[in-house]
């Protein structure tokens, strides 16, 4: 391969690699304001009890504005993770072609078992370089015992989003019912 196709190619890798951890900062910023904003929101309603209809009516509309926020925010990380799969589909299409090894090697960590690809370049890596496939396979044995090291960005968000939406439906029960049964929130004491 000639040096201009290899420059080239390294370039769109390292572009490649920037641009997927710019979604992967974006997508934590992202979930970090939401998780920040909802926390605070949980604490108004916790510390203001309704004491009118409009407090009961406005508390459950910015509960179900935040519920809604919270849904489009999934359908939003969902598509920069797609996007960050494509990228890396690419990235690694491009180390295979350079003998780079950095996604490639994250890839076969992550589907292990799973993949008939990842065991194709497995089976390609040990081959090629015995004590590199060694070094990776010691690497996936140390991390297999620690499942939750092998958590997805995805999944963990998915949870992290259905929690704060079930807390905030938690929130619109709670404030109905102290409107409803205001003895409920100003517990007495004999």
């Amino acid at each position: 391969m000639e040096e201009s196709r290899k420059s080239f190619l390294l370039s769109e890798w390292v572009t490649i690699s920037q641009r997927i951890e710019h979604i992967d900062a974006r997508i934590w910023q992202g979930a970090g304001i939401l998780l920040i904003i909802s926390i605070g929101g949980f604490s108004f309603f916790g510390w203001n009890p309704p004491e009118t209809l409009f407090d009961i009516i406005a508390g459950i509309v910015i509960a179900i504005i935040s519920i809604i926020v919270l849904l489009i925010w999934r359908k939003v990380y969902n598509r920069w993770i797609y996007f960050q799969g494509t990228f890396g589909h690419r990235a690694r299409e491009i180390e295979q072609i350079l003998d780079l090894r950095m996604n490639m090697y994250a890839h076969s960590i992550e589907y292990w078992e799973t993949r008939p690809d990842t065991k194709a370049y497995l089976n390609d890596l040990r081959e090629k370089d015995g004590e590199a496939f060694n070094g990776l396979k010691n690497f996936y044995d140390g991390q297999s015992k620690n499942k939750v090291g092998r958590t997805k960005i995805q999944t963990s968000l998915t949870w992290l989003t259905w929690l704060l939406i079930c807390l905030w439906v938690i929130v619109i029960i709670t404030y109905t019912l102290v409107f409803r049964y205001p003895n409920l929130y100003y517990l007495t004491y004999p």
